[in-house]
This record gives C-alpha cells, structure tokens and sequence, in this order.
C-alpha cells in the first residue's frame, strides 16, 4: 500500500502510515541524541531511570538502541 510502512515478522506486522513512521523515526534519532549529549539537552539521570526501567546506568545502551531503531525506520520509508 502506497505511503504506509509495516514493520514487524511474519507472526505479526505493525502498520504505520509513512507520516507517522517519519515521525517516529525523528522521535528516536532525537531520544538518542538527548541521551548520549553533554549540553543542555541532556537527559537527566533520574529520567533515564524512568526510561530505562530504573536503571540510569543503560543511557549509552539505550542512546545506541535508540539511534538504531531510528535509523532502521528512516531506512524502510
């Protein structure tokens, strides 16, 4: 179907329209950005926990996976 993405295995496929999947991708890449900066932007300590299932510890982890999963979205549009 023109203009959606499917993203997902053979058991199970999710259907985003490619405006949401751009949106998403965009999400992602900037999660990982504010994660891995040394500025203002930073996330703080207490919501990477948040994030990362009280665990502050996996902001790089998390940044790389992040940045990853955009990158792989912004790659099937």
């Amino acid at each position: 179907m023109p203009g959606s993405t499917t993203i997902g295995r053979t058991e199970r496929l999710v259907m985003l329209s490619h405006h949401d999947a751009e949106r998403l991708a965009a999400t992602m890449e900037r999660l990982s950005t504010m994660l891995a900066a040394d500025d203002a932007d930073r996330l703080t300590d207490p919501q990477v926990a948040k994030l990362c299932g009280g665990d502050a510890a996996m902001r790089g982890e998390y940044a790389h996976w992040a940045a990853e999963v955009g990158a792989f979205i912004r790659g099937h549009l």
